[in-house]
């Protein structure tokens, strides 16, 4: 008897039909406002003034590179791009001015 109620209880917890187990639809809209909420909301996405890109995988249109290159940017319009590291290489920057 009672691996006949064990039975039926996991029968009917994996119907497809059942309401825990069916995803709740979600809009790209939906997904990106919870994003937001989750890392703490647009004002803390705007008091960001500092971003640092390094290694990686760079994709550019039909570019793909990898690599060691580092992307710096600042607010409101500081961005330096390139590899120190590597034998001839570069940075490249730019201040906002021009």
């Amino acid at each position: 008897m009672r691996s006949l109620f064990i039975a039926s209880v996991l029968a009917v917890s994996i119907t497809p039909g059942a309401s825990w187990a069916q995803a709740e639809s979600l809009t790209v809209d939906q997904v990106v406002e919870r994003y937001v909420a989750a890392i703490g909301g647009t004002e803390n996405i705007k008091a960001i003034r500092n971003l640092v890109y390094s290694g990686g995988v760079y994709e550019e249109g039909d570019y793909t590179g990898e690599g060691s290159a580092t992307m710096s940017l600042a607010r409101p319009f500081f961005k330096l791009v390139g590899n120190q590291d590597e034998p001839g290489g570069y940075m490249e920057g730019y201040d906002g001015a021009a």
